[in-house]
């Protein structure tokens, strides 16, 4: 790196599991233990996202990957040339390096050179991971990482499907869970049934993963709507809604029925033969008491026996 000598290195870390992920920061840390100078007013360090494969044995000055200049990122911290300026981590924001390898591009590592490399004041001497153990020892280049996963799709609740209400302000339900355990806020809206203009819209507070937000809207006239919901773990939007659920309101209730009758009035009395107050009073003892039968009335009303005759003398 600068004048006669230039040099450039390659650096590979394994980024499988930040696949789809949102990433919200991250950095490169590189160990320089000898620099030119501690000053720095050189043209600096650049880091470039390799954009074709690579074998570390196979590399050579006329033989080496391509690189993207988008998102290329500078350092022009200096550490390693005295005490004023003693060996420490070179620290490069790679923010957009990192989501372009979550996001899908293919991962072959940043390349590590001078912005100018006839610059003697961007050299810079730095620790491989061959230089320790291979497990983040204490000067082994390593990325660190900050990302967000982005919640779940949103699962309507309630109302169900095909409501009616009389209900002008329902209260809409939906949840959805978040892998990463961060809290989730729903977002609603009611459309009109033909799905043509959005009526109302709102958000729930912040509610556990995988608990219920609601949101109320303002009254709503009478008719038929639908409603969907989506969700937001305060770095990400899921990016899809839900699907519609259909409901109807419709505050015209039927009034109550009203019985009247001539005979038994609304006065608060009884009404009626002593009979028909007691199949009022009590229809289940009244149901239990046995009627009398044929056989017995007719044993009541039997005329008794003639005396017997007496013998009369000869």
């Amino acid at each position: 790196m600068g004048q006669s000598s230039k040099a450039r290195s390659y650096v590979k870390f394994d980024v499988a599991k930040y696949a789809g992920k949102h990433v919200l920061s991250a950095s490169l840390r590189l160990h320089s233990y000898w620099s030119s100078t501690c000053g720095t007013d050189g043209s600096g360090v650049e880091v470039r996202r390799i954009t074709e494969n690579w074998d570390p044995s196979a590399v050579t000055w006329g033989d080496q990957p391509a690189t993207a200049t988008t998102g290329a990122v500078i350092s022009k911290d200096a550490y390693g040339y005295s005490s004023a300026c003693p060996a420490n981590f070179m620290r490069w924001n790679v923010t957009g390096i990192a989501q372009a390898w979550a996001g899908g591009e293919a991962n072959y590592g940043p390349q590590v050179r001078a912005v100018n490399e006839q610059d003697s004041k961007s050299w810079r001497r730095i620790r491989s991971a061959n230089y320790v153990d291979g497990a983040q020892g204490p000067t082994e280049p390593a990325p660190s990482i900050t990302y967000n996963t982005k919640p779940e799709a949103a699962s309507p609740v309630s109302p169900v499907a095909d409501t009616v209400t009389a209900d002008t302000t329902p209260t809409l339900q939906a949840k959805a869970t978040d892998a990463d355990g961060n809290t989730v806020r729903l977002s609603f809206e009611v459309w009109n049934a033909a799905g043509t203009t959005k009526v109302a819209s709102g958000t729930s507070a912040y509610v556990a993963s995988g608990t219920v937000g609601s949101w109320t809207p303002s009254a709503l006239a009478t008719g038929s709507y639908k409603w969907r919901a989506t969700s937001y773990d305060g770095a990400d939007w899921h990016g899809t809604w839900s699907s519609w659920r259909t409901l109807t309101v419709d505050p015209t209730v039927p009034a109550a029925p009203i019985i009247t009758s001539t005979t038994y009035l609304a006065d608060g009395l009884w009404h009626g033969t002593r009979a028909t107050q007691d199949r009022l009073r009590s229809p289940t003892r009244l149901a239990r008491r046995p009627l009398p039968s044929t056989a017995s009335t007719r044993a009541r009303h039997k005329p008794p026996p003639s005396p017997p005759a007496r013998p009369t003398s000869p």
